[in-house]
């Protein structure tokens, strides 16, 4: 993926967190890039392994190790797109939830259109069957009832559309 270069502003306030956390701040997509590459490079380390009929690879030790990470990665690739959890965690920045919802028990139970939403467990169109414990994600409650937030008066930061996407504050 070809990156954009950055405005002078973005590059000035990621140095500012880099300093401060003490660690490379980036986009989750690069993050997710980084793990594909070295998926990708436990795939050579693998076949390389393979070829000379050897047992170790790399820092895994065991050549089965190796290939129980590299589809790992594969997998958390294939589901970072599809799973409601995940996209919570990282995009949402919110804690596992611990607490079931007392209709649903724990249990997913796929995506939900109309009026019958659930009022413990619901995140944008998802029945997660979890109680969210830390609200500290500004929600937009009409969104979250699945219909348009024409104009989020009131809502600080971002909030969650209709559709289950992130979409900036309403600034009309």
């Amino acid at each position: 993926m070809r990156r954009l270069p950055e405005p002078d502003e973005v590059v000035v306030a990621r140095r500012i967190m880099e300093r401060h956390y003490n660690e490379p701040v980036r986009p989750v997509s690069h993050y997710c890039e980084r793990l594909a590459e070295y998926a990708e490079g436990l795939d050579v380390a693998i076949q390389s392994t393979t070829e000379r009929g050897g047992r170790e690879c790399g820092p895994f030790g065991e050549l089965e190790a190796a290939v129980t990470v590299r589809d790992g990665l594969r997998l958390l690739k294939q589901w970072a797109g599809k799973s409601n959890l995940l996209a919570r965690l990282v995009y949402q920045d919110e804690p596992l939830r611990t607490e079931r919802c007392p209709e649903h028990k724990g249990r997913w139970s796929g995506c939900t259109f109309g009026s019958s939403k659930c009022p413990h467990c619901m995140d944008g169109l998802n029945v997660t069957g979890w109680i969210a414990h830390d609200l500290r994600v500004p929600r937009c409650e009409i969104a979250i009832r699945g219909e348009r937030c024409e104009k989020p008066e009131g809502h600080e930061g971002w909030h969650r559309g209709a559709d289950s996407s992130w979409a900036p504050e309403y600034k009309g």
